[in-house]
C-alpha cells in the first residue's frame, strides 16, 4: 500500500466527479474500480467522505484481515 494507510483506488483532482459519475451511473463505475484495483479498492467521495469498496466475501466476513477494526456495511443491490 506504499506510504498512504488506504488502499488503492480512483483518485480525482476535481472534487466530486467521481461521485457525480457514480451518481448517473453506478454499475459502470463500481466495476471500473474492481477491474482496475482488486477486491478491496479505497477512494473518497468529495473531500471527506472514505469510501472502500469490498468485492469479496471473505473480506466484509474478515474486515480485520484488511486493516480495518470496525466498519459499516452498505449493501448495493441494484
Amino acid at each position: 500500500m506504499g506510504g498512504s494507510h488506504f488502499h488503492p483506488g480512483p483518485t480525482e483532482i476535481i472534487p466530486y466527479k467521481l461521485a457525480l459519475k457514480f451518481i448517473s451511473n453506478p454499475i459502470p463505475v463500481l466495476t471500473d474500480i474492481v477491474n482496475k484495483y482488486g477486491d478491496i479498492s479505497h477512494f473518497k467521495f468529495g473531500p471527506t467522505l472514505h469510501v472502500y469498496l469490498v468485492n469479496s466475501p471473505y473480506h466484509i466476513e474478515h474486515p480485520a484481515d484488511f486493516g480495518l477494526t470496525y466498519f459499516s456495511i452498505k449493501i448495493c443491490d441494484y
